[in-house]
């Protein structure tokens, strides 16, 4: 495995700019500002959406049972995260990211795991100083490729025992290797490993950060002022918000209406793209112009190669004979058919590049349909990031598979473009 550092390309151009500027599209009513900075710590991926994050103590999948943080917003040191940025930045290049387990722990829980494993070499003592985690410093970190699968590592997470070390004996060739890539290239992005666990990285500034007892709470954000003014029969929102005025790099977050009425986020911030020409206003987006529709629109029917996929959405397959037609002088205009085609032009559903491997029917210009005003957008896998779309909304393929399998069509979801700063 080695690295290549001859040319930069505009992807991580734009990560350097969001991690050592600190600034992004913030939702605090949904407008554009500064990263949430509170008592020294910011939220991880707001400092660079293209990490992705698993907070396992968020959920049972942990060594204690048990969900212990309670909500699943990671924090570190605002330094902390930027050095995290510039290293995913590396593994980008490699076509790699970073996923990230643990961050910044609140003291309250660094005293029930040490209730449950009072062993220093994996829980440090909160009677002695407390962990590195509890100041922000530190952050437990695996690597996923481009389909979001973890690459191979010495030990599952959490094993305390020598088997978490990263030359541990037991593990494969390929285990040790991806495990002294991940060390060497957090170790060149500032970052110290530990012996006892493979995962576990600290910001060697840790020793001058103070212990702070900071809500995960608090870094969660308050719901888009367009969610107010929705149908209130919906309670699924995904909303997609641009980065710049007139770039296609954006920002998607889920949003899920409780019992109460109120809006709680659920999903991302995770990295998303737009058409190439940004946003089109309403009323003006017009076939071939290479632009996302700005607005509010119901998701309908999911779709896909596979023959199923797990959703509570309709969802239909998609085959070699299946087609969307774009020809605004056909008569199924912007609508899905099925072979011969009776129109000038039309796409494949079922496409060699497999972007749309999965996606979701975004419904634009269906009740009623008018001819040139825009056909085939929908919600569907990536090229990349810094890599638009033609006029869709797209994600990477594990973030979109997470949306799938959220989204119910009984709670009327719908998907929102606003442009920046509305």
């Amino acid at each position: 495995m080695t690295n290549r550092f001859s040319w930069i390309s505009p992807r991580l151009l734009v990560i350097f700019a969001l991690a050592f500027s600190a600034f992004i599209v913030s939702r605090e009513g949904s407008c554009a500002g500064a990263v949430k900075e509170i008592e020294g710590l910011v939220r991880v991926q707001d400092v660079d959406p293209d990490i992705a994050v698993e907070l396992r103590y968020a959920t049972e999948n942990n060594f204690t049972g048990k969900k212990i943080y309670p909500v699943a917003a990671c924090a570190l040191r605002k330094e902390t995260a930027q050095k995290l940025a510039a290293a995913n930045v590396r593994f980008l290049r490699d076509g790699y990211r970073i996923k990230v387990w643990d961050g910044y722990r609140p003291p309250y829980v660094q005293k029930i795991f040490w209730d449950i494993l009072p062993d220093d070499r994996y829980v440090a003592n909160p009677n002695a100083g407390g962990s590195r985690h509890n100041r922000g410093g530190a952050v437990d970190v695996t690597l996923i490729d481009a389909s979001g699968r973890e690459l191979e590592m010495p030990s599952a997470y959490d094993d305390f025992s020598e088997k978490a070390r990263r030359d541990s004996p037991s593990a494969s060739p390929e285990a040790r290797r991806n495990a002294e890539y991940l060390a060497r290239v957090m170790g060149e992005s500032g970052f110290a490993f530990y012996e006892h666990e493979w995962w576990h990285f600290d910001d060697p500034g840790y020793k001058d950060f103070p212990l702070v007892d900071v809500q995960l709470e608090k870094f969660l954000d308050e719901p888009p002022a367009t969610l107010a003014g929705l149908d209130p029969d919906t309670a699924q929102a995904v909303v997609v918000e641009p980065l710049s005025e007139s770039g296609a790099d954006a920002l998607l977050t889920g949003w899920q209406k409780n019992g109460e009425g109120s809006w709680q986020p659920v999903i991302g911030p995770v990295a998303a793209v737009l058409g190439k020409n940004g946003l089109a206003l309403a009323g003006e987006k017009r076939e071939g112009d290479g632009r996302t529709p700005a607005g509010v629109f119901r998701l309908g029917t999911a779709f896909g190669y596979t023959a199923s996929v797990k959703t509570g959405l309709s969802y239909r397959q998609a085959t070699d004979n299946d087609f969307w037609v774009d020809d605004p002088e056909s008569p199924d205009y912007n609508l899905w058919v099925q072979g011969p085609v009776q129109a000038k032009s039309f796409e494949k559903m079922k496409r060699e590049d497999d972007l749309y491997k999965y996606g979701v029917v975004m419904e634009y210009n269906t009740d009623p349909v008018v001819p040139g005003n825009g056909s085939a957008i929908f919600l569907h896998v990536w090229r990349g990031f810094g890599r638009p779309t033609a006029g869709c909304v797209a994600v990477a393929e594990p973030d979109l598979l997470h949306l799938l399998e959220w989204l119910d069509a009984r709670q009327s979801p719908v998907l929102i473009t606003q442009p920046l700063g509305c």
